[in-house]
């Protein structure tokens, strides 16, 4: 029962490109293969599918940290192809030995084990984020309780046992083009409020340009006058205000889509970028890697940046300076990606290591309303094995975002 679990769970890493470690995977397969074991002995085939499916599904959830709806998904799709191969197995070995159930046992896991080699082989995957809109909630919950009641059916099924197999088959595939086309749509809407975000960057830039453009011919003018008397200083000055303009615009200019190339984390650094302009901070941006590949814990990653951003914007409104600096590495040496976030802050005692503690804040006022963030980012933390964040203070106060 542990073997057939485990696979099961490696099926489910495999199919949703889920990165698992093997204690972990070891001890989820150990718990859920325990449980099945004692669902089975006290409910009568099929009844004890249910109980089955719950387990996995809050043991996944839980122990796993994956969503319910990933989870569900996952065990019904597993569920629907683990009977038709169990049905059309026991009808042809019955026919051959009596001893059908244990080596129908054996071909089965031997099936299970091709079929993970062929997903990983093939990179047949299914890339659904851990938070969902609510429609596409509800239709994966629909589409796996009708797939869950169609494989009781066919477990109590006597006659025509051989269509009741097909129809599983057909119901399978119906539920991987459907998490398909969710996942595509996911995808269509994280576009489209990343292209509403690049309209407005566009338009900014423009104004800014067309501003630059008006003020052209003045600035010129006043700059020749400066120079023809020799007045240094007000050349000194032209020159810095100039210059402070063409850096606006540059910093600007790096809001695009093609340079931040990841939708979710254009759409999340955009939104901030425009909320610490008006707080007149300066945010400058740099972007020395390529963000295409993170779609697999994008939604991990942009929570954990809008909650950083978040809180730097609100420490450095109230400095002098009012500046944030963001830049997006690639560590080469130890393979892995840094998001670095600096900003200024004016309480040099702050202690790093409470920091991540619920409840603890640097600002006055309510305790219950001040900290979460942080806290918040020490959970996603604890479930990401593939995220590591180190925070230093100094002339600006450092979070240094590790994805390996």
């Amino acid at each position: 029962m542990t073997l057939a679990t485990f696979l099961d769970i490696l099926f489910f890493i495999s199919l949703f490109k889920v990165k698992l470690t093997k204690s972990k995977l070891v001890t989820a397969s150990v718990l859920i293969g325990i449980l099945k074991l004692c669902f089975g002995l006290i409910l009568k085939p099929p009844f004890y599918i249910i109980p089955d499916i719950l387990t996995s599904v809050l043991v996944l959830h839980f122990m796993l940290k994956l969503s319910y709806e990933k989870s569900v998904l996952a065990e019904t799709i597993n569920l629907l192809i683990m009977v038709s191969i169990k049905g059309i197995l026991v009808k042809i070995i019955s026919l051959v030995t009596p001893n059908y159930m244990i080596i129908s046992e054996i071909l089965i896991a031997a099936i299970k084990g091709l079929m993970i080699l062929g997903i990983r082989f093939k990179e047949i995957h299914i890339i659904l984020g851990e938070h969902l809109q609510n429609d596409h909630k509800t239709l994966i919950y629909i589409l796996s309780t009708l797939g869950i009641v169609l494989a009781i059916s066919a477990e109590m099924q006597t006659s025509q046992y051989l269509l009741s197999i097909i129809s599983l088959i057909l119901y399978a595939y119906v539920l991987v083009i459907v998490s398909e086309r969710i996942e595509l749509a996911e995808a269509q809407t994280l576009k489209i409020d990343s292209l509403e975000m690049y309209n407005k960057t566009l338009l900014n830039l423009y104004e800014k340009l067309k501003s630059f453009r008006h003020d052209f011919a003045n600035f010129a003018l006043a700059l020749d006058g400066y120079a023809k008397v020799g007045n240094i200083d007000g050349v000194k000055r032209l020159s810095k205000t100039a210059l402070d303009h063409c850096n606006e615009v540059n910093r600007i200019g790096v809001l695009s889509p093609e340079i931040i190339d990841n939708p979710a984390v254009f759409t999340t650094l955009t939104n901030k970028f425009y909320h610490a302009q008006e707080q007149g901070i300066t945010m400058n941006i740099e972007i020395l890697d390529t963000l295409s590949d993170q779609e697999s814990n994008s939604y991990e990653v942009c929570r954990i940046l809008g909650i950083l951003l978040d809180n730097a914007i609100e420490a450095a409104k109230i400095t002098e300076e009012k500046l944030i600096n963001v830049r997006f590495i690639k560590d080469v040496k130890q393979n892995r990606k840094l998001i670095v976030i600096e900003n200024s802050y004016n309480n040099k005692t702050v202690d790093v290591s409470k920091i991540f503690e619920k409840g603890y804040t640097s600002k006055d006022g309510d305790e219950e309303s001040h900290g979460i963030g942080l806290w918040n980012i020490k959970s996603i933390l604890m479930k990401n094995e593939d995220l590591n964040l180190y925070t230093t203070a100094d002339e600006l106060f450092r979070q240094q975002l590790e994805i390996y």
